[in-house]
C-alpha cells in the first residue's frame, strides 16, 4: 500500500515538474523574441521630453511584482484585447508608447497589457525594422514613426544627445529645405519597411523644428501624401506643428499628458488620474509614455483595468481622428 502511494506521489510530482516545466520555456521563448542575447540592455539617450522631462531615466530593471503576474497569464493574452460592453463610455484614451526600437524585456511586459497602445518607432534603431515587423499583426498596437527632429540648443548641450549617432541617423535638421525633408522622412520610413503598416507619425525631441512654420509645413505635406496622421509630441509650448497640420486639413492630435515626467510610481498614477478626468471632460484624450522608463508600464498594468471599469475606453489614435 505504501509502494503505491509512493508511486501516485512521484507520479504527480513529475507531472507537476512537466507542466512548469513547459510554462518555463514558453515564457522564455515570448521573452526572447524581444532581448538581444548578444549585447546588455542599452541605455536609451532619448528625448527626456523638453517640456517637463529633465530626469534621464533610470536603469531598466524590470518589476518583479509586474513579472511575477506576467507569469501567471495565458498564453494568449498578448494578443487578447478587454472590452467592456457593459459599461458606459465616459471617454476614450489613445496611448502612445514612445522610443521603441531596441530589445528589451520590456516589451515581453507591454505584452501582458490588455488594452490597444499604440507605438512610436524611431527609425535607425538596431532593431526597429524587426520591432515593427513583429508588432504589425498584433491588432492591439497601432504603429507610429517617431521620426528624429532636431532640438534646441540648451546652454551650448544639444540635451546631450551625440546627433551623429546611428540611432540618429534619420533627422530633421534645422534649415532643411522641403526637398531634404521629405527625402529623409522617406528614407526614414522604408529603413522600417513602414510603408502601409505605419500609420502615423510623431516627433522625437524637435523644439527646434516643431517651432519652424516652413519645416512643419514639408512634414504635413509628406504625411498627407503617405496617408498619415501627425500626433504634434508637445516637446515644446512653442511648437506650430498641431495648427499647421490643421490648416493643411491632415488628421491630428497633440499629446496633452507626458505620463512619466519623473519616473515614480506615484507621479505617473496622478498623470493617468489627470489623464482619465481629461477624457472625460472632453471625449478623448492622448497620453504619451515611454518604453524604457522603469515604472510606466507596471502602473499601466496596475492602473488601466481600474479606468476602463471606470468607463475609460483605450483606443488607438486613428481612432479619434
Amino acid at each position: 500500500m505504501k509502494i503505491k502511494i509512493s508511486v501516485a506521489i512521484l507520479v504527480l510530482v513529475a507531472v507537476n515538474l512537466t507542466f512548469f516545466g513547459i510554462k518555463y520555456i514558453q515564457i522564455e521563448r515570448n521573452i526572447e523574441k524581444y532581448v538581444d542575447s548578444s549585447a546588455s540592455e542599452n541605455k536609451s539617450d532619448t528625448d527626456n521630453n523638453e517640456l517637463s522631462l529633465s530626469q534621464k531615466p533610470k536603469e531598466l530593471n524590470p518589476s518583479n511584482n509586474l513579472i511575477e503576474q506576467s507569469k501567471n497569464l495565458p498564453e494568449s493574452m498578448p494578443i487578447a484585447i478587454v472590452t467592456t460592453p457593459s459599461i458606459e463610455i465616459k471617454g476614450r484614451i489613445a496611448i502612445i508608447i514612445d522610443d521603441v526600437g531596441t530589445k528589451t524585456f520590456r516589451y515581453f511586459l507591454m505584452d501582458q497589457i490588455p488594452y490597444q497602445l499604440n507605438l512610436a518607432v524611431i527609425p535607425g534603431f538596431k532593431d526597429s525594422k524587426e520591432l515593427v515587423k513583429q508588432f504589425a499583426d498584433n491588432k492591439k498596437y497601432e504603429l507610429l514613426l517617431h521620426m528624429p527632429m532636431e532640438p534646441r540648443i540648451k546652454n551650448g548641450d544639444q540635451e546631450s544627445h551625440d546627433l551623429n549617432t546611428l540611432k540618429y541617423q534619420y533627422m530633421i535638421r534645422d534649415g532643411q529645405d522641403d526637398k531634404s525633408i521629405r527625402k529623409e522622412l522617406t528614407d526614414a520610413l522604408n529603413s522600417l519597411d513602414g510603408l502601409g503598416i505605419i500609420r502615423g507619425l510623431n516627433n522625437h525631441m524637435g523644439s527646434s523644428v516643431t517651432s519652424s512654420q516652413n519645416m512643419m509645413e514639408s512634414v504635413m505635406k509628406w504625411a498627407d501624401k503617405n496617408k498619415m496622421y501627425f500626433v504634434d509630441s508637445m516637446t515644446t509650448a512653442k511648437s506650430v506643428a498641431y495648427e499647421v497640420a490643421k490648416k493643411k486639413k491632415l488628421k491630428t492630435a497633440y499629446n496633452e499628458v507626458f505620463l512619466d515626467g519623473t519616473d515614480t510610481p506615484e507621479y505617473i498614477r496622478k498623470s493617468l488620474e489627470k489623464l482619465q478626468n481629461l477624457a472625460i471632460k472632453n471625449g478623448v484624450a492622448v497620453a504619451i509614455g515611454h518604453i524604457q522608463r522603469q515604472h510606466t508600464l507596471e502602473v499601466l498594468f496596475a492602473e488601466m483595468p481600474k479606468m476602463a471599469a471606470a468607463g475609460i475606453k483605450f483606443v488607438f489614435v486613428s481612432e479619434i481622428l
